[in-house]
């Protein structure tokens, strides 16, 4: 048996601060309290200033913001990364008047060092992988900027936790990364922490020097396996 029980739901208003770009598409969405956020019970995308959530479900929820450009699904890389995250409550009075007021994102900067002085490196870019956790559609997001001088600055990076990744692209001797890490926190295998701070001293070591890694697959008999295949991940 299916028991279903309804639920009030208004309709929400009020303004998005901040992010009146011509261009901006303003992604809002209302999600539960709970610190992992999970899926929305509701949302919008708003194109200006104006901020409306219809038939949202009467509760406390915590509303995330993010903004991005172009005025379809596609969402590129936010220069200034706008964002906001804030306590939403949706109550009789309580559902007019609301001001999301987006904040930008932070810089995320470090050093990238060639462990093989001989080689001629190709261009490097640096990356942030997305690692489960953020705002919204966090996920979907490019945060990256090409490696200068052996730096790199990637701006607007919204809060979340995310991996360093750094690739070796174009002509010349082919790179791989080695390590990355801030201080003494492996940040190319655990995540990296960005909040509401700039985050620098990233030092991220590439090589073009291999590595082989041999064994035998056994089954559990202790068998070896013909035709069996490795993969590292």
């Amino acid at each position: 048996v299916i028991v279903m029980t309804p639920v009030r739901s208004f309709r929400v208003s009020g303004r998005v601060l901040g992010g009146n770009d011509p261009d901006a598409v303003v992604l809002l969405q209302l999600f539960g309290p709970e610190p992992t956020l999970g899926q929305p019970v509701s949302g919008m995308r708003a194109t200006s200033e104006s901020l409306v959530i219809m038939n949202a479900p009467e509760g406390d929820y915590r509303l995330v913001a993010s903004r991005s450009f172009g005025r379809s699904d596609a969402i590129g890389q936010d220069l200034k990364g706008l964002w906001a995250d804030m306590p939403a409550l949706v109550h009789e009075g309580t559902t007019d008047g609301w001001a999301v007021t987006l904040r930008a994102g932070v810089e995320v900067s470090g050093t990238v060092h060639v462990d093989d002085t001989g080689a001629r490196p190709q261009t490097l870019y640096a990356r942030l992988e997305w690692a489960g956790s953020g705002l919204g559609d966090a996920r979907y997001v490019s945060y990256g900027a090409t490696v200068s001088g052996g730096t790199f600055r990637i701006p607007g990076v919204r809060p979340g936790d995310y991996v360093v990744r750094v690739d070796s692209r174009g002509l010349g001797t082919a790179l791989t990364m080695r390590t990355a890490s801030r201080g003494t926190d492996n940040v190319a295998d655990r995540p990296l922490r960005v909040g509401t701070e700039s985050v620098g001293d990233i030092v991220v070591t590439m090589t073009s020097r291999t590595s082989l890694v041999s064994g035998v697959v056994r089954d559990d008999r202790s068998v070896p396996v013909a035709g069996a295949f490795v993969v590292g991940i």
